[in-house]
């Protein structure tokens, strides 16, 4: 017959209840009394006890707070102070509750208080006939809504959703949810569009349902357009935006029954990120680079899942290029293809074998607009904890190790150093090939010599949603690359078809041929790196063929270097190797075309014509007279000291073992006027070879079958050129 009642316990806390209407046992004051037409209540004599709201029944110490009581009749009390014959006299505090109109509450210390005014809660459909369906949630306007005392709030409702929503905690047990009302206009943080004129933050859930002015989400919500909610649910026929510059993260549930859509251009993307569960579909307009953009094309997957290719390219068959970018290929060929590092090759699809094909979540996809537009990707949100794509090197056969691959989620993912260790290359660094351990984007821009930038440690670029991106395998047997849900990260920026972005302490290089630059190459200064291999530091050229490279000074394994990471001690005092790839009679120019490190100088040494230019003062310039190619002539050299031609001889020898190759590889020797020594020590001073080279050709190897695994020393000598270096033999 009671609603809540505190029987006899004292120091009780009774906190946001709903109590509506109980009461099935008849009172004399219901207007059917006596005939009801149910046998058991006609029968009844005696009317039932007319406390049917919360009752606080010989109790001491009780606190009632932020409760909303309606009693069935006008005669029933919404809130009892009741005390037994021989028992204490109850005592209770009581604060912001809220009695119903049309009831009454009992007791002197009650009645008194002026917070129990009564009224219309305003729940949103309490009286349906099916029990079941009854809502006694708050409606826009109750003025239950924000008028708790957050000292005795629950902190969540009975739906687990977060108090407070508002201001303040709202009375009963439904926390009403913050509801769109776009009464102004469509700005996300104008409070007037908000039903508890309170823009919605971290703990908040609010609802969107279909209005006139449906919300976008801008880079002046939030902070600095990143916004975060709890939860958020799009009722039917509801839309919500995030522009181009905005971000939204959900830490619960997005429950999408609407639209909901984002935004990009060429060099801003809008992110998503939802941690737990998802539902409904998602449309993210993608930009996509032109057939004829820069170099044209661009490197895509898609940030959605469950997206048939067929159905895609039917939804945005108008931006979407066909043909094979050059104006020709099969009839029906859509400019959406794979690539097969198996045996280097391209192929895209058409009409007549796209089928019911979905995109792979996680696979590389190349793709082309006809002149640089967004595409729709329609689909639900990867939640997964996490989402794997398997990568594999063909260099054992005919093939190449560059797998394409692609971000699964409509947010930005971390590639290099952050505080968790849960970014892409330290989760994948034991699948990436070593020497490659790196993003390899597309810039679709060859103005600095190559169509691809390389992201890794020594940049804080992320990936941005839905980009497609090459990586290295390290092995010849497949191995999956992992991304995790902890990857992801709130950011609004550029993808990778982008123009330069130079930071930290770093040298760039680039080689020109007449004014077009055909080549570039990267060294970088840190704490904690070394002369040699520092996976994730150090990384080596796309091309091993590049017009310009570097090798390592330590541990050379004969890969050509794009980015090639030291020490800062290193910026001082280093000799690097330089790799020069130039036809005969090609004049070519090398220029230091940035550089973010203090004082000390940067020459170039040339050893056959002993020179050194100071690239901080001129560019150097050579037109060879034969066929440049690999490494022993030219080197650069870093030092606080002013050199000059002549002052110094670096060896043009230079020997290295591949890690998994079984031979020692010695270079440099077709230019030495002698014949060469080479001699080999184990890690105790023991000769283990000693052999002669001949200078007829300019590159041998030696075989290292039969050896044990350790560290051993070569030393090379010719004349008086001279060379001593520390190799691994595994």
């Amino acid at each position: 017959m009671n609603g809540v009642v505190v029987h006899k316990t004292n120091n009780s806390n009774v906190y946001n209840n709903t109590v509506y209407k109980n009461g099935e046992v008849p009172s004399d004051d219901d207007a059917d009394w006596g005939s009801y037409g149910v046998d058991w209540k006609d029968a009844l004599t005696v009317s039932r006890q007319k406390y049917t709201g919360i009752v606080v029944h010989s109790s001491t110490g009780v606190k009632v707070y932020n409760n909303i009581s309606c009693a069935k009749n006008s005669s029933d009390k919404s809130f009892v102070l009741y005390t037994e014959s021989g028992w204490p006299t109850s005592t209770a505090d009581w604060g912001n509750n809220l009695p119903c109109n049309g009831t009454s509450v009992s007791s002197s210390n009650i009645s008194s208080e002026n917070w129990l005014t009564q009224a219309d809660p305003l729940f949103n459909d309490p009286t349906n006939n099916s029990l079941g369906n009854r809502d006694y949630t708050l409606n826009v306007g109750s003025p239950a809504i924000d008028a708790g005392n957050n000292l005795y709030a629950t902190a969540n409702d009975i739906n687990y959703i977060t108090r407070p929503q508002g201001s303040s905690t709202d009375l009963g047990a439904y926390e009403h949810q913050n509801t769109w009302t776009g009464s102004t206009d469509t700005d996300w943080s104008n409070t007037d569009n908000w039903s508890t004129n309170f823009i919605p933050i971290s703990d908040r859930s609010p609802v969107i349902p279909d209005v006139t002015n449906q919300p976008v989400i801008s880079s002046n919500d939030g902070s600095s357009g990143i916004v975060t909610l709890k939860d958020i649910t799009i009722k039917s026929g509801a839309e919500l935006t995030l522009n181009k510059d905005a971000s939204l993260t959900i830490s619960g549930k997005l429950t999408n029954n609407g639209s909901l859509t984002l935004n990009s251009d060429s060099n801003e993307f809008s992110s998503l990120i939802v941690h737990g569960t998802s539902s409904g579909n998602i449309t993210y307009n993608r930009y996509v680079n032109s057939l004829s953009g820069g170099t044209g094309w661009d490197l895509i997957g898609s940030p959605v899942n469950g997206l048939q290719i067929s159905s895609f390219a039917t939804t945005n068959d108008s931006p979407l290029a066909t043909g094979n970018g050059s104006g020709a290929g099969d009839v029906g060929e859509y400019a959406i293809g794979t690539y097969d590092p198996s045996n280097n090759t391209w192929t895209n699809y058409t009409t007549s074998n796209v089928s019911t094909t979905q995109f792979t979540p996680g696979k590389g996809y190349q793709m082309a607009t006809d002149s640089g537009a967004t595409m729709a990707f329609t689909g639900t949100i990867d939640t997964d904890a996490t989402e794997t794509i398997a990568i594999e090197s063909f260099t054992d056969a005919s093939g190449r190790r560059w797998n394409l691959i692609s971000n699964p989620y409509p947010s930005f993912i971390t590639i290099g150093p952050n505080s968790t260790s849960n970014t892409f290359l330290e989760v994948n660094d034991d699948v990436i090939d070593a020497s490659y351990v790196g993003v390899y984007g597309y810039d679709a821009d060859n103005s600095n010599g190559s169509n691809y930038t390389i992201h890794n440690n020594t940049s804080s670029s992320k990936i941005a949603p839905g980009q497609g991106f090459f990586v290295a395998a390290r092995s010849t047997t497949a191995a999956n690359i992992t991304f995790k849900e902890e990857m992801q990260t709130t950011s609004t920026g550029d993808d990778f078809i982008s123009g330069d972005n130079m930071e930290n302490t770093e040298v760039v290089l680039r080689i020109y041929n007449g004014g077009n630059a055909v080549g570039n190459t990267k060294l970088y200064f840190g704490n904690d790196l070394t002369l040699a291999l520092d996976p994730g530091w150090d990384a080596g050229s796309y091309s091993q063929s590049a017009s310009i490279m570097t090798r390592l000074v330590e541990e050379d394994e004969g890969y050509g270097m794009a980015i090639n990471a030291m020490g800062l001690d290193a910026m001082e005092n280093v000799v690097v190797p330089l790799v020069i790839n130039q036809s005969t009679g090609q004049e070519f120019r090398i220029n230091l075309h940035t550089s973010t490190i203090p004082d000390p100088n940067l020459y170039l040494e040339d050893i056959e014509e002993g020179t050194f230019t100071n690239l901080y003062e001129s560019d150097f310039v050579y037109t060879p007279i034969s066929d440049l190619s690999g490494v022993g002539r030219f080197f650069l050299h870093m030092t606080a000291d002013t050199m000059s031609n002549g002052a110094v001889s670096t060896s043009m020898l230079n020997a290295y073992k591949e890690i998994d190759a079984n031979y020692i590889t010695i270079e440099g020797l077709a230019t030495q006027p002698n014949e060469t020594k080479v001699r080999l020590y184990n890690i105790l001073g023991s000769e283990v070879l000693s052999t002669t080279l001949q200078n007829n050709m300019g590159i041998q190897k030696i075989s290292t079958i039969g050896m044990a695994t350790g560290i051993y020393i070569v030393e090379l000598e010719s004349g008086t050129d001279r060379l001593t270096k520390k190799l691994i033999i595994h």
